[in-house]
This record gives C-alpha cells, sequence and structure tokens, in this order.
C-alpha cells in the first residue's frame, strides 16, 4: 500500500481552510493545503486602488465576532470604525430621494409602523429556530416550504415595508426574497443575533474594517502554513478507499493520499467535484444550494464630498442596479471612496453586459443616490463574483424552500473520512468571516478526536 502523503488534506485555502488547517498543525498532524486559484483568501479579495487597499470580497467585523477579533489580534491585524456618522440616503420605487437617520427611514406614519411590526414579528420567528437544529423548530416544515417572499405578501399590508424588507434581503444575502426559504432566512437572522444587527453598522455586523484588507487574515495564515499550501491545484475528485482518501488534482499533478480530508468550498463549488461517499442528502445540498449573486465596485474620488455634506455614504434604492452604497475611505479619510452593491437578479443581469458598461451603469446609479460630485471617480474597480469560475458567487450559499427539510443534518456530518467546513456549515454567524472560522475550529476539532 502506498504511503500517505499527509495526514489530512484540506481542499479550500479561504478562512475556513486555512484556520482548520493550522489547528490540525499546531496539534502535530501532517497537513496540507490545496487551492485552486493562484491566492489564498476565497470569498476575501483585497486589492489596491490608489495606492490603498480596497476589498472586493468580505471586509466587515461585527461587535459580535469574538473568533476574528481575536485572530486578527493575534495576526497582528488592526481594525477600525466602519464611517456611519451623517444623513444616510434612500430612494424609494418613485423615484423620490429621501434622506434619514437612524434605522429607519422617513416612509409615513403607516410605513414605519408596518415596517415595526414586520421586523418585531421576525425577530421573534427568528428566535424560536433551533440553530443546531432547525428542524426541531416549531412548525419548521411549513416554514421551509414557503419562500421569504410569500411571507412579505401575506404578513406585510404596506408596499413601501415590503420593499424595504426586501431591500435588507437583497443585501444580507445577495438573494431576491423568492430565492430562500423563509426558514433558511429565520436561521441565517438567529445565527446572526437577529435581522436589524445583520443590517446595523454600529452594534451591528459591520461594525469594523480591517486596516490591510480582509484578505491579510488569510495571507498570514498562509504565511505560517508555508509551504504546506499548494496553489493552483484545483481538485476535481476525491476517492475514499479503505482507510485513506484520495484527492485527485486537475493538470497532471499525481494524486495526494491522505488519512483523511476537509472539504473547505461552499456547496455550490463542492457540486464540481467527482465524490465518492457522500450520502444522497449531502450530493443534494451540493446540487441545490446556489451562492448568492454579487458585483461589488469601489469608487475613489479626490475627496469625501458627502461627508463634506454631512453625509455618511450609506444610500439605498429600491430601483436600478446598485442597492446600497457606503463609505470606503481608509482609516484616516484621507482616500475617499464608496463602496457600491449590485446583488440579486440585478447582478445577474449586469454580469452579462460589457465591463465598460456596467460601470457607467454604476457610476450613474452612484451619481442618483450622492449628486453630481458622484460622477467623476478618480479610480475605479469592481468584482463580478458570478463570473469567479472558483467561487460561483457570494456572499454565502442560499437555500430554497425545501432544502433544509432534506438536508440539514447533511451540513456538518462527515461522510466517512471526508469532513465539511466553510462559513454554510456553521451554527452561528453563518455567511460571515466569524462563521467560517467557527466552522474550521469544529472541523478540526471532528479530525483530532478520530485520530
Amino acid at each position: 500500500m502506498t504511503a500517505p502523503d499527509c495526514e489530512v488534506i484540506v481542499i479550500g485555502a479561504g478562512l475556513a481552510g486555512l484556520l482548520a488547517a493550522r489547528e490540525l498543525m499546531r496539534a502535530g498532524v501532517g497537513v496540507e493545503v490545496l487551492e485552486a486559484r493562484d491566492r489564498v483568501g476565497g470569498r476575501t479579495l483585497s486589492v489596491a486602488l490608489d495606492g490603498q487597499p480596497v476589498d472586493l470580497g468580505g471586509q466587515w467585523m461585527g461587535d459580535r465576532h469574538a473568533r476574528l477579533r481575536k485572530l486578527a489580534e493575534e495576526l497582528g491585524i488592526e481594525t477600525f470604525p466602519q464611517h456611519a456618522r451623517g444623513i444616510k440616503r434612500l430612494l424609494t420605487r418613485d423615484g423620490r430621494l429621501r434622506t434619514f437617520s437612524g434605522f429607519v427611514p422617513k416612509i409615513g406614519l403607516f410605513g414605519v409602523l408596518d415596517l415595526a411590526l414586520a421586523l418585531s414579528r421576525l425577530e421573534r420567528l427568528a428566535r424560536r429556530v433551533v440553530l443546531d437544529d432547525p428542524l426541531a423548530t416549531p412548525r419548521a416544515g411549513e416554514l421551509d416550504a414557503q419562500t421569504f417572499a410569500d411571507y412579505l405578501a401575506r404578513r406585510v399590508r404596506t408596499s413601501v415595508a415590503r420593499d424595504l424588507l426586501g431591500l435588507a434581503t437583497q443585501m444580507i444575502f445577495a438573494a431576491e426574497p423568492h430565492e430562500l426559504s423563509l426558514l433558511y432566512f429565520l436561521l441565517y437572522a438567529h445565527s446572526g443575533e437577529g435581522v436589524q444587527r445583520l443590517g446595523e453598522i454600529e452594534r451591528g455586523a459591520q461594525e469594523q474594517r480591517f486596516t490591510t484588507g480582509a484578505q491579510a487574515l488569510c495571507d498570514r495564515l498562509a504565511a505560517e502554513l508555508a509551504p504546506r499550501v499548494r496553489l493552483s491545484s484545483p481538485v476535481h475528485a476525491i476517492e475514499q478507499t479503505g482507510d485513506e482518501v484520495v484527492v485527485h488534482v486537475t493538470g497532471g499533478a499525481a494524486p495526494r493520499r491522505a488519512r483523511r480530508a476537509i472539504l473547505a468550498v461552499p456547496p455550490a463549488l463542492a457540486k464540481e467535484i467527482d465524490l465518492a461517499g457522500v450520502t444522497g442528502a449531502r450530493a443534494r445540498l451540493h446540487a441545490e444550494m446556489p451562492m448568492g449573486s454579487v458585483i461589488k465596485c469601489v469608487l475613489a474620488y479626490p475627496r469625501a464630498f458627502w461627508r463634506e455634506a454631512g453625509a455618511s455614504g450609506e444610500g439605498f434604492a429600491i430601483t436600478g442596479s446598485v442597492r446600497a452604497t457606503f463609505d470606503d475611505s481608509s482609516p484616516t479619510g484621507d482616500h475617499a471612496a464608496l463602496v457600491a452593491f449590485i446583488v440579486g437578479d440585478a447582478a445577474k443581469q449586469l454580469s452579462r453586459v460589457p465591463e465598460s458598461e456596467r460601470r457607467a451603469q454604476v457610476i450613474a446609479d452612484v451619481v442618483r443616490l450622492h449628486g453630481p460630485d458622484a460622477a467623476t471617480p478618480s479610480a475605479y474597480v469592481d468584482r463580478d463574483w458570478l463570473a469567479e469560475p472558483w467561487s460561483r458567487g457570494c456572499y454565502v450559499g442560499v437555500m430554497p424552500p425545501g432544502l433544509l427539510s432534506a438536508t440539514a443534518a447533511a451540513l456538518r456530518a462527515p461522510c466517512g473520512r471526508l469532513h465539511f467546513a466553510g462559513t454554510e456549515t456553521a451554527v452561528h454567524h453563518v455567511g460571515y468571516l466569524e462563521g467560517a472560522i467557527e466552522s474550521g475550529e469544529r472541523a478540526a476539532r471532528e479530525v483530532l478526536a478520530l485520530r
């Protein structure tokens, strides 16, 4: 019998995979990481714009993201508050631009009351979801059989409140309300400690940013693991034979052998790998859990004109391609920038147009929100995550009706010698960097318990 190349092979050099690998390495386990891209970082991606790091992937740390805060401190990565001072702007369906402060826009008395009531109901429903066993939630099957859009149509009376909850769904999931099961929406919300917390900056999920860019988390983890990380090594098959796994890499490289493997990629990518020995539920999860759809754009300007006008840089739009903008300036504010998000159906549409046309549309939409000063950015960069072959979308995999009922037990359960990590498999803070860390730690513990 051929001797294994190492004890554990980790597939995927995003935050979950690298964290799992480091935990195993520190425990004395021989580990190797295979990454399809020519870089580490997964769904984090930091690039230079006008000499400053900007994030085209995941970028925020929330106030309750304790694991992420601890990791950043350990790696020597500083954070700074997301700028949120000043008025916000909302472009409504009728084309009217409204300004507001606080969490709820000025949408009329009936709209505000309806939105407040809807949020209160959703928060109560979310708290009832059993995080580690969602099918134990009261009426789980009924909740999972309907879409979140069905719920909005039935339980939210005013169109403006439905619009805002739809916009929140698009921004939180990078998906449309009709693409999500209600149970999955509630599970995700409870996992992130509430719908409102997921949408807020201060004391919310978008409270802090990283001075180096978020990809530095993975870069520094990979540096600790070197030379155990192998880039440009896409895996196309994983066999389980007796007491080992055999991992086949595209491109003619010899198969890699190990005692166990951790698959740290989202379900939509796992679908592309020939996996022997997985359960039917796990295979269905891979086949039917698509990624969200997002194009993320950063626009740099000679000055932060929105701050000068007393605005926070937060802008939200019910119509158009850009659904939201936020201040994306450097910690000192000397590099002025806005980040714009195209999500859901709008991202799918703009993913098919030429880059120059997409850029023109983005700038036009940002001008609608922030005025003529936004028309001439000094620099521009975007990332179409739908076009990324090793992501197939962002931020996270989403579950349509019925899928959670069929696959909940398979989310974290090992299949023979194959274990699973990735933010989709987290119990807490699913979809966030915090959830990725939790999942990597859990996968490493599973493997260590079986040595």
